[in-house]
C-alpha cells in the first residue's frame, strides 16, 4: 500500500512539497516493511540490511514531512533534517562493521524512531492548540485521534517482531 502512495503522488504533476515528502516517507516505510517480509521469508541476511537501511531512513522523512505538513510550526529545527539524516548514516555505517552483532542494536533504532515520531506527535498536539477555530482544526483533531490508534496497531507488530506473538 505504501508503495502504490508513494508512486501515486510522484507521478501527480502537482510538486506540493507536502505530497512529496509524503511520498518520500512512504517509500522508505515500503523498503522497510518489504525488506522485513523478505528477510523472514527467505533468511538472506542482505534482506535484513535492506529492512534496516529503510528503518533508519525513516526518522529525517517524518521529521521533513512533519516540518511541511505543519507548516514549519513544529517542535523540530530545519537543521533538525540534516542531524537526523548524518545520525542516520553514522548508524548506517554501523551496519558495515561487527557492531551491527550488538543484541541491542534494534531496540535501539526502534527507541530512535519512537522519539522523532512521538516529537513529531507532540508538534501536531501544538500545532491544534494554536491554530484559529477552524475546519483545519477539526480535521488535524481527527488525525491526532487517529495517530495514537495506528500506533496502537503498530505495537502488535512490534511486540510480534520481538517475540511476544499472542495465539488466538
Amino acid at each position: 500500500v505504501s508503495l502504490i502512495i508513494a508512486i501515486s503522488l510522484i507521478i501527480y504533476k502537482k510538486n506540493d512539497p507536502v505530497q512529496l515528502s509524503f511520498a518520500a516517507l512512504c517509500l522508505a516505510i515500503f523498503v522497510h516493511k518489504a525488506g522485513a517480509f523478505v528477510h523472514v521469508v527467505l533468511g538472506i541476511e542482505f534482506f535484513g540490511l535492506i529492512e534496516n537501511l529503510g528503518l533508519i531512513s525513516i526518522p529525517p522523512l517524518v521529521i521533513r514531512f512533519c516540518r511541511y505538513f505543519l507548516k514549519n510550526r513544529t517542535l523540530f529545527s530545519k537543521d533538525d533534517i540534516a542531524s537526523t539524516a548524518l545520525f542516520s548514516l553514522a548508524i548506517a555505517l554501523i551496519f558495515f562493521t561487527p557492531l551491527y552483532r550488538f543484541p541491542y542494536l534494534s531496540i535501539l533504532l526502534n527507541l530512535y524512531i519512537a522519539y522523532v515520531i512521538g516529537l513529531s506527535y507532540l508538534s501536531l498536539i501544538a500545532y491544534i492548540r494554536k491554530i484559529a477555530d477552524s475546519v483545519e482544526k477539526r480535521r488535524m483533531g481527527y488525525l491526532a485521534i487517529a495517530f495514537p490508534i495506528a500506533m496502537l496497531l503498530s505495537a502488535f507488530d512490534f511486540f510480534y517482531y520481538y517475540g511476544f506473538c499472542m495465539q488466538l
